[in-house]
């Protein structure tokens, strides 16, 4: 399958690479979990795949290993071309009773991966979107919102209600919740990432790096990315939810991050409330 590289300008005085294509071949995975304080197991079908884990004491700052299913890490196709899943989402809205009823699961991805650039917001109602593939080329579901300007990045998949998804990021787990981006300490902090990325996917799909989260809609980390890694989700090293990469630049990886952009998809697809679900670290 062939998909589009494209290059963008993330802010006037730098032209960074968008990151769009992903050609891991999938190995299906569902579920994680320790082993012997260095290695986590991931198994799906009876069958397991050893990774090394990165938050063990012995273990180096990266990992190997496929990142199959429905979940951050993942692979997404559509026609455009082929991304990396970021977070799941639950949305929310009222009924004619005014309760809070769930009206769909999400999953996260980044606007490029979609949509060409622009200023506008694009929204699909249900049986409308973009359709969107995992791995296996099988359909999971439909775009349903996306954007793609000069200062915002973002995407989200609603799901079909067959599709089973997980919430855990391969390899580290997480997200323990979504970090407050007015919070963010101006030193560098550990972040971490899993991605689809060319040659990364293959080899060192689980990453780590220094993130600079000084401020509040983008940031910057020194970690490695490749055209693929477009829409992985990244993470501080305690698991809560950073941003989205979205970009390489001469600073490292682009991150936008997930707090206003999630905020911004609330607003747009009509929904009282749109959740985050949070999965345990691996230790």
């Amino acid at each position: 399958m062939l998909a589009r590289f494209s290059l963008r300008p993330i802010f006037a005085a730098m032209a960074v690479i968008s990151v769009a294509l992903a050609p891991a071949t999938p190995v299906a995975a569902e579920s994680a979990s320790p082993q012997d304080g260095r290695k986590a197991v991931l198994t799906f079908g009876g069958e397991e795949c050893e990774v090394v884990h990165p938050m063990a004491q012995e273990a180096p700052p990266f990992g190997v290993g496929p990142c199959p299913g429905v979940r951050p890490g993942a692979e997404v196709w559509s026609d455009t071309g082929g991304c990396t899943f970021n977070f799941m989402f639950r949305g929310y809205a009222r009924d004619e009773l005014g309760q809070l009823v769930e009206v769909g699961r999400y999953m996260g991805t980044a606007g490029h991966c979609i949509v060409d650039g622009s200023e506008q917001e694009h929204v699909w109602q249900a049986g409308t979107g973009p359709e969107a593939r995992d791995g296996n080329d099988r359909r999971i579901g439909e775009f349903a919102y996306a954007v793609n300007s000069s200062t915002k990045d973002f995407a989200l998949i609603r799901l079909d209600s067959e599709v089973q998804a997980n919430p855990a990021m391969c390899h580290f787990g997480g997200p323990t919740g979504m970090h407050d981006p007015s919070l963010s300490p101006v030193a560098p902090r550990v972040i971490q990432h899993f991605g689809q990325g060319i040659v990364f996917g293959d080899t060192v799909s689980a990453r780590s790096g220094a993130g600079y989260l000084s401020d509040p809609n983008w940031t910057f980390a020194a970690t490695g990315a490749s055209f693929g890694d477009s829409g992985s989700g990244v993470e501080m090293d305690d698991g809560r939810a950073i941003g989205v990469l979205v970009a390489i630049s001469p600073l490292g990886i682009v991150i936008t991050r997930l707090a206003p952009r999630v905020e911004d998809a609330r607003k747009a697809l009509g929904l009282e409330t749109l959740e985050i679900q949070t999965a345990p670290e691996l230790d």
